[in-house]
C-alpha cells in the first residue's frame, strides 16, 4: 500500500511514501510504518510544518531504526516519546526513544519497557512537566542499583546502511525477497514473533520488573522512593538503599482491572495510583495492592488507601474522589485537602460495582458521574 496525498480533492494525486502500511497521527507528526519485509519495519516521520508530507526515516541507534512494530507514546511537549519493540526478545519488551523538537532523530531513553497487551507500562505525569512513569524489566535485580541503565551511543550514517543491508539479506534468504507490503503493527505480533524461531527468553520474567520514573524528560530514570509509613503510621521497613521501592500498576497482568497511574494537568502536582513496596512490582494471585498519592508530582508518596481504588479529580485538584473498584460498595470517598483526609459518602442503597467516576474533561468542576453495576450476588 502506498501513501498518497491530494490538494484538489483527489482530482490529482501525488505519491507521499511507497509501502506505507500503518499510520499514526498526532496534532505535530505522521508517523508512517514502510515494509522491507515480512517481519520488519522502518519508521518514517513528517511534520505538521511541513504540511506532514516531507517523510524522513526515524534517525535511532543502531539496530533499533528497523523493528517489528512501534507505538507512540507522548508527543505532548513538542517531543516524541517512542516505543520499540525488541523483536529478538521473546517476552513483551522495548525501548524507549526520545526525539529532538523535529521529531527525527532519537536518543535512547529507557530499556525492557514492559507491554501488556496492545498497551505499554508508560504514564505522562501531565500535572507535572518533564515527568513520566514506566515498568520495565531490570537486568539488574538485586544489585541495590536505584537507577536505570545508560544510554546507547547515537546513531551514525554507517549504522544505518549496515542494519539495512543485514535486514535485505536476511529477507532475501527467508522469503526470496519479496517484502510483505500488507503487514500491519500489532495485529500480527505473535505470529511475527512465533515465526521467527527462537527468541532470547528473559530470567524469571515475572519476578524482575520493576516502576521507573523519570522527572528530566526521559533523561534519567530512577526507582520511586517508597512512604516511610503506611496510612495507619506504621514504618514500611523498605528504603530505596536497600533496593526496595514503590511500584505502581498499570496494563501488564492487570486481571483484576486496576486503575492505571493518572494525573489531570489542571490539578498540579497531584497523582494517585494502585501499587505496592516492596523489591518488585507483584502479579502474584492475591498480592496485596494499596493505593497512593502523590502531591508532588511524583517525588513523594503517601498511602491513602489499603484496597485499590478508582479516582478522579475535580475543582483543580481541590476535590478528590475515590471507591473500591474490585469490591462492590455503597460508599464513595472524597478529599478537599489532598487526600490528607477523606469523608466518606452514600450514593447507593444497594452495593454497586463502580467501573468508572467521570467530570468534565479539563476536572476544574465539582460535579462527578459514577456508573457501575448492582452486585447481584448480595442480598437485596
Amino acid at each position: 500500500m502506498h501513501l498518497y496525498y491530494s490538494d484538489d480533492f483527489f482530482k490529482t494525486q501525488k505519491n507521499a511514501l511507497d509501502a506505507g502500511n500503518s499510520i499514526v497521527m498526532t496534532n505535530h507528526y505522521m508517523f508512517v510504518a514502510k515494509a522491507i519485509s515480512s517481519e520488519a519495519v522502518k519508521i518514517h516521520v513528517s511534520r505538521a510544518e511541513a504540511g506532514f508530507l516531507d517523510f524522513r526515516l526515524a534517525r535511532m541507534p543502531k539496530n533499533y531504526h528497523i523493528t517489528d512494530h512501534f507505538t507512540v507514546m507522548d508527543t505532548s511537549e513538542k517531543s516524541v516519546f517512542l516505543y520499540v519493540s525488541d523483536d529478538k526478545v521473546k517476552d513483551p519488551v522495548g525501548n524507549l526513544f526520545v526525539s529532538d523538537g523535529l521529531g527525527y532523530r532519537f536518543t535512547h531513553s529507557l530499556e525492557n519497557i514492559i507491554k501488556g497487551g496492545s498497551a505499554v507500562d508508560f504514564e505522562t505525569v501531565e500535572s507535572l512537566d518533564g515527568t513520566y512513569i514506566a515498568n520495565r524489566y531490570d537486568v539488574n535485580h538485586g544489585s541495590g542499583s536505584s537507577q536505570a541503565a545508560g544510554h546507547l551511543r547515537e546513531v551514525t550514517e554507517d549504522d544505518i546502511r549496515e542494519e539495512e543491508a543485514l535486514v535485505a539479506e536476511r529477507s532475501r534468504m527467508s522469503s526470496g525477497g519479496n517484502a510483505n507490503k500488507n503487514q500491519r503493527l500489532g495485529n500480527n505480533e505473535a505470529r511475527r514473533r512465533t515465526n521467527r524461531g527462537t527468541l532470547e527468553e528473559l530470567e524469571a520474567f515475572d519476578q524482575k520488573i520493576k516502576t521507573y520514573i523519570s522527572h528530566n524528560k526521559g533523561a534519567s530514570w530512577e526507582l520511586i522512593r517508597p512512604p516511610e509509613a503506611d496510612m495507619r503510621g506504621k514504618s514500611t521497613n523498605c528504603f530505596l538503599e536497600d533496593g526496595c521501592s514503590l511500584h505502581l500498576q498499570m496494563y501488564s497482568n492487570n486481571d483484576q482491572m486496576y486503575a492505571p497511574p493518572y494525573s489531570q494537568e489542571s490539578a498540579v502536582g497531584i497523582v494517585m495510583a494502585v501499587g505496592s513496596v516492596g523489591d518488585k512490582l507483584d502479579f502474584d494471585r492475591g498480592a496485596r495492592k494499596g493505593t497512593f498519592l502523590s502531591r508532588d508530582g511524583g517525588l513523594t508518596w503517601s498511602e491513602i488507601a489499603k484496597i485499590p481504588l478508582i479516582y478522579e479529580f475535580g475543582d483543580h485538584g481541590g476535590l478528590l474522589v475515590a471507591a473500591p473498584n474490585v469490591q462492590s460498595t455503597t460508599q464513595v470517598r472524597y478529599s478537599w485537602n489532598e487526600g490528607k483526609t477523606w469523608t466518606k459518602l452514600k450514593v447507593s442503597d444497594a452495593p454497586i460495582f463502580i467501573d468508572n467516576i467521570i467530570i468534565e474533561p479539563k476536572s476544574t468542576a465539582q460535579q462527578f458521574v459514577i456508573y457501575g453495576s448492582y452486585d447481584n450476588s448480595s442480598e437485596e
